[in-house]
């Protein structure tokens, strides 16, 4: 049934922190840029599809570039010098929703380049990213999963990418001035295109990225091993939980609360939820450093909230604010 099969991934997903023996009484930095890109998350007024609402999404970044992970991987900052050379390492965070709560793939694919775009320029991630969606997309719809049928699909889609199409419908998300690209852009995409289709094809690599680790999981879906395989990325981490229920079925910390967003994406992906009723004023964000332990605050993205811990960390205050959907760790420097 496909409703189980969402949460199954959407739950698996969740699990990295406790697959990775992490304290998972806080959420790993990319756990929580899944679940602000949920948030997001708005049905488009358009079409059938749901979409990002950017004005909200760029007030949860700034909030969760004070989010403390000492494992972060820092997603979550805009106007980057290095735009187009860089690894985005949380952009799976962003396509797991994006995917999930769109049920045509031609309207997600359009919200994941976008995306995409808006935290790098990086030709590479943009494909992975494509692809990527693709293959969840299939993993989702398809209760057969036939590994040649899913090489095909993907083949396909690289393939008929067109680099002109592209440009023409995207050349303004891009943040920057395809201009002031170092190098020649349209060598560089063929290179990075043609590096996925020799992955494709199954031809030797000492590379190992998450679509060929995520494709690997799928081939040798009747011998996995998780302790063989690195869970470096919650993409991988929702490819292991499809097959095994040893990850699907982990305990962790906040399972309820993910169980619940699961349930929500959802509603999202059959158009039960009303755009009106995800409509938040954002305009004043209040500033939750300066309030002492106890203080409760009404605070536009994260609710009814209570500051329940604050200390000094080095040259920096961190402190603890509790939500009814989780507990999370602020830091932010003392000189600012």
């Amino acid at each position: 049934m496909l409703e189980n099969r969402i949460k199954r991934i959407i739950i698996s997903t969740a699990a990295i922190d406790a697959i990775n023996d992490n304290d998972n009484k806080f959420r790993s930095c990319e756990v929580q840029v899944m679940i602000s890109t949920i948030k997001s998350l708005i049905p488009s007024l358009e079409n059938n599809g749901v979409k990002i609402n950017y004005d909200r999404y760029k007030k949860e970044l700034e909030l969760l570039n004070y989010y403390f992970d000492k494992n972060k991987k820092s997603g979550s900052r805009l106007n980057r010098v290095d735009y187009w050379s860089y690894e985005d390492k949380t952009f799976t965070s962003r396509i797991i929703p994006i995917v999930i709560a769109n049920e045509d793939y031609e309207t997600a694919k359009k919200e994941i380049i976008k995306n995409i775009l808006y935290s790098t320029g990086n030709i590479n991630i943009l494909l992975n990213g494509i692809l990527l969606g693709k293959l969840l997309d299939y993993l989702i719809k398809n209760q057969q999963i036939l590994y040649d049928d899913i090489l095909s699909k993907l083949k396909n889609e690289i393939i008929a990418f067109s680099q002109t199409k592209f440009l023409e419908e995207y050349r303004d998300h891009y943040r920057k001035s395809l201009d002031e690209y170092s190098g020649n852009f349209l060598v560089d995409f063929e290179r990075n295109r043609i590096k996925l289709i020799n992955i494709l094809n199954e031809i030797e690599s000492k590379n190992i990225n998450i679509l060929k680790k995520s494709l690997c999981i799928i081939k040798n879906k009747e011998d996995i091993l998780i302790e063989k395989i690195k869970v470096d990325d919650l993409y991988v981490s929702a490819m292991l939980g499809v097959y095994l229920k040893k990850i699907s079925e982990k305990k962790y910390n906040d399972r309820n609360f993910i169980e619940k967003i699961s349930d929500y994406l959802i509603k999202l992906r059959k158009g039960r939820i009303d755009s009106r009723n995800l409509k938040v004023k954002i305009y004043s964000i209040p500033d939750l450093f300066k309030y002492d332990v106890g203080k409760e605050i009404n605070h536009p993205l994260l609710n009814r909230c209570q500051i329940v811990k604050r200390y000094n960390h080095n040259e920096s205050i961190v402190i603890e604010v509790v939500t009814k959907s989780g507990l999370y760790k602020f830091k932010r420097n003392n000189t600012l």
